[in-house]
Parts: C-alpha cells; structure tokens; sequence
C-alpha cells in the first residue's frame, strides 16, 4: 500500500515519488484512458497494489482495508487500487470487494517493477498465513 499527498509540502517525498513513477501510466477502468501515475497523488490518496485482480490474499487485504473507508472519506482521503489484469477482472475486484475509489491497470506492472515489490505465489503466501495462525 502507498499512501501520500501532492500537497503535503514534503519536497524529499513528492521528489521521490515524480522520479520512481516518472514516464509511467496507467489506465484509468472508468474513462479507458491512460494517465500518469503521478496523478493519482493530486490528492490525499491511499493506493492499494493489487498484484491480480483474481487473487484472493489480494480481495482478503482489501477487504480488510475497507472497515477504513468511511473514516478515510471523512478526513478527504481518497482510495485508488493498481493492479494487474484485464478490464474484465478489474471490474470484478471492484464489485466483490465493494471498493469505493478509482481502479487503475497497470499491464506491464512497472509500479510493481520500481517499487521492488516481489511476486508471491501461492507456496509463499500459504507459509505465511499458516506461520501467523499456527
């Protein structure tokens, strides 16, 4: 998850997140366009990763996430997921896990890519659910 604020004043992190993010787009699942990444900030904003729509560790996080909405809302926060996927699967996310923000497509998963965020497969994410809970 990234959070942050266009407007926030804070040189060091606005400057860091223009240069990780810079050249890179997404599409926007409501108007089919692309925009650039560093939009999504032009605004407080939580920006959940979602490494595939169709994945359940993915909705379950996001679930959970949203026993925040409402708070987030009041405060003027806005929530914004990228994920990877086609337009079909991004719509079904968004349905199934009653998500109230924008939803972005990130094809080639460049954001994934200059994050460093790795990708977990099933094995991994099992091990750490069974560590946690037994």
């Amino acid at each position: 998850m990234c959070y942050g604020n266009k407007n926030t004043g804070d040189k060091m992190n606005n400057n860091m997140r223009t240069s990780v993010f810079s050249g890179l787009k997404v599409l926007d699942t409501d108007t089919k366009q692309l925009v650039d990444v560093s939009s999504l900030w032009d605004k407080t904003t939580v920006c959940i990763m979602v490494r595939r729509f169709g994945c359940a560790y993915c909705h379950h996080q996001t679930t959970l996430l949203m026993s925040m909405a409402d708070a987030l809302k009041e405060r003027g926060v806005q929530m914004v997921a990228v994920g990877n996927g086609s337009e079909l699967f991004a719509q079904k996310y968004k349905e199934s896990v009653k998500f109230p923000g924008k939803v972005y497509i990130d094809k080639d998963s460049a954001m994934f890519k200059q994050l460093n965020m790795p990708r977990w497969g099933t094995w991994y994410v099992l091990q750490t659910f069974l560590y946690k809970y037994f």
